[in-house]
Order: structure tokens, then sequence, then C-alpha cells
């Protein structure tokens, strides 16, 4: 079915159906607020990034953090694009930098 994504201030990432209104799951781990959260363009991760300065891939299968960028900016990371086709992401952040990050 159709999922949505969504991050909040409660620092936990939800999947929801969307037919229905139901959450799916909730991934907690960061340590502040969830700025920006999107799919994985074949839709088996979600990538996070909060006020906590870190990026987070998430497992939807196994329901868990599978890696964690720390320290990704200075200064809150703000957003985050996934490209759809190539294994790169891009974040900015409240340091004012954009970053591209390659194989995360």
């Amino acid at each position: 079915g159709c999922h949505l994504v969504s991050g909040s201030r409660d620092k936990t990432v939800r999947v929801w159906q969307v037919q229905t209104g139901i959450c799916l799951m909730v991934l907690a781990g960061h340590d502040n607020w969830i700025r920006t959260v999107a799919f994985q363009p074949q839709g088996k991760y979600v990538v996070s990034v909060a006020e906590d300065k870190t990026i987070r891939m998430w497992d939807l299968s196994k329901r868990r953090c599978l890696r964690t960028v720390s320290e990704a900016h200075d200064h809150f990371i703000t957003h985050l694009t996934i490209h759809p086709k190539l294994n790169l992401i891009a974040t900015t952040g409240v340091d004012m930098c954009s970053k591209i990050w390659v194989g995360i």
C-alpha cells in the first residue's frame, strides 16, 4: 500500500499507512527534533536529519537504525534530499553549509 513518513519534535520517525491513517512503526534514536525525513527511492530505507546534527538511515524491514553519521554539520541539520537514481544525499543546515554524501 501507500505509505507516508513523518518526523517530529518528539524525536521519532513514524511510518503511516495512507489509506487507514494507521501508524505502522515508530523509530526512535535521534536526540533532538527531527527536521526532515525521506524515503530512499527503492522504499527499503528512510533517511532522517535532526537538530542533533546527525543523519540516520533506518531499515524499515528490521525497524531499526542501520547507520548514523554523527556531527554531520556544525549546527542543526534542517533539510535533506535523496537523489532518485544515484547513491547521493544532500543536506543543509543552520551552519549555512550544504553537503553531498555518497554511499550513506
